[in-house]
């Protein structure tokens, strides 16, 4: 029959491998494979929209986003998922505060200022499209590049007009990678925890 210790050891690495396993992958699993449907972005969040063939705003509900409109002028977007909280959405928001629209074709790896309004673009299958928030009058483009590979904690080439604050985060793949450095860790300090307990046992010692 297994000693009381033994079975401590063997619940505790049950955990600690459950854990490892649960790590959450980088935010490039979410994005679309390449060629196929529409990446969605909004901030650091990404998303895919395997459908595609729509406007932007089809592949922005696809992807499971809110977007409110301007009530005077429907084809602006007020808030996306209720962001910013509490804002006035009877007019168009300020040139310092407003939901800038961004696509690409998802080969050049660059984003484009839409043109269009986020009802009336349309973005090829394996484009990308995005929203990120502007609270300057200097553009700040998207952090997540928009290529067919994994997006990317750096930001992408930007033109002189886009230097400015960047409210939004990039994405951090790195959290991911310290959960498997640390599952490691735990495993071998319960490996070596269980060969002591058992040299101890084989002795005769005190277990």
């Amino acid at each position: 029959m297994s000693s009381r210790p033994g079975r401590a050891i063997t619940a505790l690495l049950l955990a600690v491998a459950a854990t490892v396993l649960v790590q959450p992958g980088p935010a490039a699993a979410a994005a679309c494979a390449e060629g196929v449907g529409v990446t969605v972005v909004v901030g650091s969040t990404v998303s895919c929209d395997e459908d595609g063939g729509g406007t932007a705003a089809d592949s922005f509900r696809d992807a499971g986003h809110v977007l409110t409109p301007v009530q005077r002028q429907p084809g602006f977007v007020c808030q996306v998922d209720g962001v910013p909280a509490g804002a006035g959405c009877a007019s168009v928001p300020p040139g310092d505060a407003y939901w800038g629209l961004f696509w690409s074709d998802g080969a050049s790896g660059e984003w484009s200022y839409a043109s269009q309004g986020v009802g009336s673009l349309k973005v090829p299958d394996g484009g990308w499209v995005a929203f990120e928030f502007q609270d300057s009058t200097s553009r700040t483009f998207p952090e997540v590049e928009p290529t067919a590979s994994a997006p990317q904690s750096a930001a992408p080439e930007r033109s002189a007009e886009s230097e400015g604050p960047r409210p939004v985060a990039a994405t951090d793949d790195s959290s991911g990678s310290l959960g498997w450095v640390a599952g490691v860790l735990a495993l071998a300090l319960v490996g070596g925890m269980a060969a002591v307990l058992w040299r101890r046992r084989t002795a005769g010692g005190p277990s």
